[in-house]
């Protein structure tokens, strides 16, 4: 399932910090991942590496998480 990458593609024609974000996930290597499984966890890597990208990061996947199932 891509429900992560198409979720983050609607997501980055927002304007806040969430989209920000989501335009940067496409434009990187999230973008050939193989699954959600990987997608998610190289979210999170970036929230690690970029402690400042952590709000919208726990937000991106809160959101997601909310709304995954009627994707």
């Amino acid at each position: 399932m891509e429900k992560l990458l198409k979720y983050v593609e609607a997501r980055a024609l927002e304007n806040n910090k969430v989209a920000d974000l989501c335009k940067d996930l496409i434009n990187s290597d999230f973008m050939q991942l193989k699954n959600d499984f990987e997608r998610r966890n190289y979210i999170r890597s970036i929230g690690k590496e970029h402690p400042v990208t952590s709000g919208a990061v726990q937000q991106l996947l809160l959101d997601y998480d909310k709304i995954k199932d009627s994707l």
